[in-house]
């Protein structure tokens, strides 16, 4: 969907990682963007 891969690219450029990395950070904990977020800046 849209939300989801506008939450890949925001991932990506937070993290400065590939898409694909990106998603599957997101899979693995269930779409939250502020989980996966919360993890990069620790």
């Amino acid at each position: 969907t849209k939300l989801r891969d506008r939450a890949v690219r925001v991932v990506a450029e937070l993290a400065n990682c590939d898409y694909k990395s990106a998603r599957e950070q997101l899979e693995a904990n269930g779409w939250n963007l502020r989980a996966v977020v919360g993890k990069i800046d620790k």
